[in-house]
């Protein structure tokens, strides 16, 4: 039987009355989904309200927590200045989100697309991106996981995972984005990453688009994805980034079928 403990589910606090149910029910813990949202990050007022509110509500909750940090329209490593100054200032902010509100680990996109993925650019992007993250986790004390987004295969992560080896840089294991916008194998993802994959992202798709459904109702194979992440990486944590809650039962359901290792975090 599955253990639930340290498996999470992406919340935020329009749902929050239904995480908590969720939470009780099944005793997952939470990525927090609000900050990754960057209106919000902009908005002062309405990020200290939410900021508050979670600072109530988690010591009472009690489970594990992660924050998944801003992303939409962040490009850390552009060749655009501004662009660049201020997708780096937010992502600061959600690491010192993330540290006041005891989160362990962070989520951070690594805004590869299929339009700057040439070598050459790759390895512009990783020379331009390998100092402010290792200014991060000499700064703060979450861990950070890079995900893989529309990432065609793992040149750009391997980059960064060949030339900073760190204790609290890891990778994410996004198995949703692999099936819609990945060309390799899951396998290949897994195995690159061995000993260094600290957390995943699992949701479901037909492989045509990035549909975040229940685990079960799409076209990748969870005995495949299960067994890899026990054999590469038996020790990282699982969200569910799934919307919902009905969706994280059948989730749950399905993946009790599979796993024999327990999910850490």
């Amino acid at each position: 039987m599955l253990i639930h403990e340290n498996i999470m589910m992406r919340a935020h606090l329009e749902i929050v009355d239904e995480y908590r149910e969720l939470a009780e029910e099944f005793g997952i813990g939470i990525e927090l989904g609000d900050f990754c949202n960057v209106e919000i990050l902009a908005d002062r007022e309405e990020y200290d309200r939410r900021q508050r509110i979670w600072k109530e509500i988690l010591p009472i909750i009690g489970l594990k927590r992660t924050l998944h940090g801003p992303f939409r329209g962040l490009v850390p490593h552009s060749t655009n200045s501004s662009l660049r100054r201020s997708s780096r200032e937010l992502i600061i902010q959600g690491l010192e989100t993330a540290e006041d509100l005891g989160c362990s680990t962070v989520v951070v996109h690594s805004a590869v697309d299929e339009k700057n993925d040439g070598p050459e650019e790759l390895k512009r992007m990783t020379d331009d991106f390998l100092p402010f993250l290792e200014s991060l986790l000499d700064r703060f004390e979450p861990s950070i996981v890079l995900e893989n987004i529309h990432d065609r295969d793992t040149r750009f992560l391997k980059g960064i995972a060949d030339q900073l080896n760190h204790p609290r840089l890891g990778f994410c294991m996004d198995v949703g984005h692999m099936s819609a916008f990945g060309e390799i194998s899951f396998a290949e993802w897994y195995e690159t990453f061995a000993g260094r994959i600290l957390h995943n992202h699992w949701h479901d798709n037909d492989g045509s688009r990035d549909a975040h459904r229940a685990v079960g109702s799409g076209s990748i194979s969870w005995q495949e994805i299960t067994g890899l992440r026990e054999k590469f990486a038996p020790q990282s944590s699982v969200a569910l980034e799934i919307a919902s809650g009905e969706a994280i039962r059948r989730s749950l359901k399905t993946l009790d079928r599979f796993i024999t290792t327990p999910v850490n975090n």
